[in-house]
This record gives C-alpha cells, sequence and structure tokens, in this order.
C-alpha cells in the first residue's frame, strides 16, 4: 500500500494489514495491531477500519490514508 501497510495475510478470506515501524511503535496496547479487511467486492465496514485506524496512529494517520485512496 501507498502508506506503508503490508499484507502479512495467511488465510484467504481477510488481508490481514499491518502498519510501518513508524505506527506500529506508537501503538498503545489495548489498541489493534494490524487491520483485517474481508475480501467482499463491496466494502461495508469503512467505520470500523478508520476507527482502528484512528487508534493506530491518530489523525495523522487517517488523513495519510485518505490522501492515498
Amino acid at each position: 500500500m501507498k502508506i506503508g501497510f503490508v499484507n502479512k495475510s495467511k488465510r484467504g478470506k481477510h488481508l490481514k494489514l499491518v502498519p510501518p515501524d513508524w505506527i506500529l511503535k506508537n501503538i498503545l496496547l489495548n489498541n489493534p495491531r494490524f487491520i483485517m479487511i474481508p475480501y467482499h467486492r463491496e466494502l461495508k465496514i469503512q467505520k470500523i477500519i478508520i476507527q482502528e485506524l484512528r487508534d493506530m496512529g491518530g489523525e495523522k494517520l487517517i488523513n495519510l490514508f485518505l490522501e492515498n485512496l
């Protein structure tokens, strides 16, 4: 991905996207360390993905994500 997330999937039904080191080092203990995205034709969980990105990297990561859609 353009903003540094890497696909570390081991199963076929979801993408397991792990953030780059600059985000990973700032993730607090109870926050998600990766994002799971299903292989559906329609992505129906946008709000959940945005919230997980916010938990990982704050507004800076949200803005970076939106700029690189």
